[in-house]
């Protein structure tokens, strides 16, 4: 009876236990809820910027790697359009510095750019991230040297470096842009000044990818002044850092081959130029990667015209008939030149001048370097045909958009070859003025030599 009375009284502690209990759960519940909502948009927004930057990363690689500008631009549009629908302020500043960076910039004019960048940098500032309106800055300074406006650049770059962090990153980036915008004014000493410091700063912090940039561009600088030497020295750099990583990185390591292959098609007359450039283009078409294939396929034609070898590079285009598709589609001036060089090679030689006269009529870029190819070329078939008179007014043509450009060899090379002609002629006043210009480009290549 006692232990009866005794569970009686236990019994109401129990039932208060038990009610104690399922508040706590309860309690617990409702916590619970509240931060599975709290977390859901965290969720959703991180699913968000996932998928944006997916968009934007294969949006440089439709760009740089697969050669596609129409596609880059279109995925492009697409992450924007999704950052502005969430609202997400930092994929919208990060969208829009991709669209300076990757977009196509024969389809934007500057005033498109300008725009891009004022939008980007309100919302940077809307976030607070000082670094990202850095960025893009200095994006809009490599879309100002797409446009080969780079006095406009250099100013977006001094505002940049008056607002941009301290840290060496940053100025190391500076640095590369200095130096593109020195190359466009000609300021050849500034340039390499700009990358040395780069370089420098790169290697001092063990940044490989950011020197692994600054020694590209230097190895660039050189092959462009024609000291082919130097520029494979930095070319060697390079392959230094890729095999420093293991696993080796394949891509990376045919890119570097395409530096070396690209100085062997101006020093080498031999078999090394066709095997290596065949290999690198390979290797481009089993990784599906145009734009290594697309070098490739650049020095070869290179290598074939350079040597006048008509018959191999008409063997090489029989094997590969989409190459000159492409070419017709986006190069029609080089496509013409090259079914000019066929032409010859099938010994019709009317044909292969009027293939290089549609030639010139579609180039589209006024670069000194390109019209000065052009009218060696022009020139070289003239003389195969016979044509003397005409081939040394397009050879004096090619001579002086030589001297707008710094391949101080070549207009050696040139400017010796018309005053033969001229000597040979009888023509001493023609060859003394040309002597007096050639004069000046010794100068310049010693110098260049130094």
């Amino acid at each position: 009876m006692r232990n009866f009375i005794n569970q009686i009284n236990i019994l109401p502690n129990k039932i208060h236990q038990i009610y104690q209990l399922g508040k706590n759960i309860l309690f617990l519940s409702f916590l619970f809820f509240i931060v599975c909502c709290k977390e859901k948009p965290n969720r959703e927004e991180s699913f968000s910027r996932m998928e944006i930057r997916s968009l934007l990363k294969e949006a440089t690689r439709q760009q740089d790697t697969m050669m596609n500008p129409k596609t880059a631009d279109s995925l492009i549009d697409r992450a924007l359009g999704k950052a502005i629908l969430k609202e997400d302020s930092l994929m919208v500043v990060t969208s829009y510095i991709a669209a300076l960076q990757n977009k196509d910039p024969e389809k934007i004019n500057i005033n498109d750019g300008k725009l891009l960048l004022k939008e980007a940098l309100s919302y940077a500032e809307k976030i607070n991230q000082p670094e990202l309106a850095a960025k893009a800055n200095f994006a809009m300074c490599e879309f100002l040297l797409k446009k080969n406006q780079p006095q406009e650049a250099a100013l977006i770059l001094g505002i940049a470096t008056n607002a941009q962090s301290s840290d060496k990153e940053s100025e190391i980036l500076r640095l590369l842009i200095q130096s593109k915008i020195n190359q466009q004014q000609n300021e050849t000493f500034e340039q390499l000044k700009s990358l040395l410091d780069a370089q420098y700063i790169a290697t001092d912090i063990e940044n490989d990818s950011l020197r692994y940039l600054s020694l590209q561009l230097l190895s660039d600088f050189y092959f462009d002044e024609g000291n082919y030497e130097k520029s494979l020295e930095y070319s060697q750099k390079i392959k230094e850092i890729v095999v420093s990583h293991t696993p080796i990185d394949s891509v990376k390591w045919y890119y570097t081959e395409v530096n070396r292959l690209s100085v062997f098609v101006k020093t080498m007359d031999n078999e090394i130029v066709y095997k290596l450039a065949s290999k690198i283009n390979n290797f481009g078409k089993r990784k599906n990667i145009p734009k290594l294939c697309s070098f490739a396929q650049s020095s070869l034609r290179s290598y074939f015209i350079e040597k006048k070898d008509f018959h191999r590079l008409k063997i090489w285009y029989d094997k590969y008939p989409e190459e000159l598709k492409i070419l017709q589609q986006n190069n029609p001036s080089l496509f013409y030149r090259l079914k000019a060089y066929i032409a010859e090679e099938n010994k019709k030689p009317d044909s292969a001048q009027v293939y290089f006269e549609m030639a010139g009529q579609n180039i589209e870029n006024e670069n000194p370097y390109f019209l000065y190819n052009y009218y060696l070329r022009k020139s070289e078939l003239e003389e195969r045909q016979n044509l003397k008179g005409a081939a040394i007014n397009d050879l004096e043509t090619a001579y002086y958009y030589c001297q707008q450009t710094k391949l101080y060899k070549e207009q050696i090379d040139l400017g010796t070859k018309i005053i033969n002609y001229h000597d040979l002629n009888g023509n001493k006043e023609e060859a003394n003025y040309f002597l007096r210009k050639l004069n000046n480009s010794n100068t310049n290549y010693i110098e260049m030599l130094k």
